[in-house]
């Protein structure tokens, strides 16, 4: 229906969008999962620096993965 109402190029853009908001949730499951890691491993200076490199708090990507589930 949609791809009736906005066309295929439309449509295309959309499912790429969504393709890219999947895989940004996914890479921020991973960086969330390795500055866990950093930080348990001992390396709390480097989980903090990835953190502050990430530009989210980890908090907002843990709250945000709790949300979906």
């Amino acid at each position: 229906m949609v791809r009736r109402w906005c066309g295929a190029e439309a449509t295309e853009r959309r499912d790429e969008v969504n393709a890219l908001h999947a895989e940004v949730i996914r890479l921020g499951c991973l960086v969330e999962a390795a500055i866990d890691a950093l930080s348990v491993g001992g390396c709390g200076p480097q989980a903090a620096k990835l953190e502050r490199d990430l530009g989210v708090p980890v908090e907002l990507l843990r709250r945000s993965n709790r949300q979906r589930r």
